[in-house]
């Protein structure tokens, strides 16, 4: 049986009744008994205790993944031998799958820990094309991984250092493995990403090996169970009714916190909309080498969406009542000091680049702070200034306000 750690019960006031419930699959129909028992902290600690522990006996202990023993260090040393000629040869062709062997080395990085075979293929829309070394998804084997005691959680993605000028190639991907740590701090609703530092050998001796910085993406699937949720890959163009409004709103200002308009909502671009139960659809977003706070030099400004240089912020989110803005709002301001000490704790980014990172996080506080003095009575349409009458692709004009 999962046991049911005490202190989680005593410290509930730390989140809403209502999302305790929801973590704990709890419908709408349950919280009807709340008014009856929140008369009492006593009552309401009992009743939730005694509802823990009745769901929770009947779950198996959740099971570790690969992802659990890859991640719990800085940076994971990794050697990964595969055809590297025929791997960025065939990066623009779909589905070109081949053999690959990815060992965890030890944490000297002197020796191999675990050793998996698995499948390689390139992966990406467009850094595939752009990129000197493509992004890679790693398939691994599910029977292997059972083999193991491991959860089967087999897709990952890997991305890499994409330029052959290393400094370019490194600063670009910790710029954007940083984006996601931030991420991670500001919502639950977010990928996690552990840090690797990769030697890659080609299995035909005809590539030099090279040992470059990457990043590994949790498995959506993983993602989805860890918040206890399910993917919708078919929920295109949602009707706002349909979504969680608190996390959409939160996923647009982390958009425009990063200076990112390479994302569509309606369209599904760049983000997983996760069914949550008891609650609506929330998004969840990845891939962020487009923002101004990466401002890699292959990327360009979207003139479609109204941005004059990488680093103009467009708000492309959804309407959302005053109290749904100030409150994540709130969340922004009471993680400044953690945000920046990422960054600035970040040693293996350059010192300029991390005072770079630094300073347009500044700059957003500073904007966000003239923006609450304007006179329009309504955020929405304050963050919306830049671009009123953008709509993001697919999107429907009406769904932001906007007449046809």
């Amino acid at each position: 049986m999962q046991r049911f750690h005490i202190s989680y019960v005593y410290n509930v006031t730390m989140i809403t009744q209502k999302r305790f419930f929801q973590l704990l699959s709890i419908n709408e129909h349950h919280m009807k008994i709340l008014p009856l028992i929140n008369r009492s902290s006593r009552v309401v600690t009992s009743v939730i205790a005694g509802l823990s522990w009745c769901m929770l006996a009947a779950q198996p202990t959740q099971q570790l993944s690969f992802f659990d023993q890859l991640s719990g260090t800085e940076v994971r040393e990794i050697i990964l031998r595969t055809d590297l000629g025929s791997l960025i040869d065939h990066r623009n062709t779909d589905s070109a799958e081949q053999d690959a062997e990815f060992c965890i080395m030890t944490a000297n990085g002197k020796q191999v820990d675990r050793t998996y075979q698995i499948k390689v293929s390139a992966r990406g829309k467009y850094r595939r094309r752009i990129c000197d070394f493509p992004p890679i998804k790693l398939d691994f084997s599910k029977s292997d991984l059972r083999k193991q005691g491991l959860a089967d959680y087999d897709d990952f993605k890997l991305v890499t250092h994409c330029k052959e000028d290393k400094s370019a190639g490194n600063d670009n991907l910790l710029r954007e493995y940083l984006i996601y740590r931030l991420y991670q701090q500001l919502t639950n609703y977010s990928y996690r990403v552990q840090l690797v530092r990769i030697q890659y050998i080609d299995t035909k001796g005809l590539v030099s090996p090279l040992r470059r910085y990457g990043f590994i993406i949790e498995d959506t699937a993983e993602l989805a169970d860890r918040l206890g949720a399910s993917v919708c890959d078919t929920c295109l163009n949602p009707n706002p009714a349909r979504l969680d409004m608190q996390a959409e709103n939160m996923h647009a200002l982390f958009q425009y916190f990063i200076s990112n308009t390479d994302f569509s909502l309606p369209m599904l671009r760049n983000l997983k909309l996760l069914s949550v139960p008891g609650s609506a659809l929330v998004p969840v977003a990845f891939d962020f080498d487009f923002s101004g706070m990466v401002n890699a030099g292959y990327a360009i400004p979207n003139l479609q969406m109204g941005q004059l240089s990488l680093q103009h912020r467009i708000f492309l989110g959804l309407p959302a009542s005053n109290e749904i803005v100030e409150t994540n709002l709130a969340v922004f301001r009471q993680k400044r000091e953690a945000l920046l000490s990422t960054i600035d704790r970040c040693k293996l980014l350059n010192r300029e680049a991390r005072d770079e990172m630094m300073l347009f996080i500044e700059q957003f506080y500073t904007h966000i702070d003239q923006l609450s003095k304007d006179p329009e009575p309504s955020w929405y349409h304050r963050l919306r200034k830049q671009a009123p009458d953008v709509v993001p692709s697919g999107g429907s004009p009406e769904h932001y306000l906007i007449s046809k």
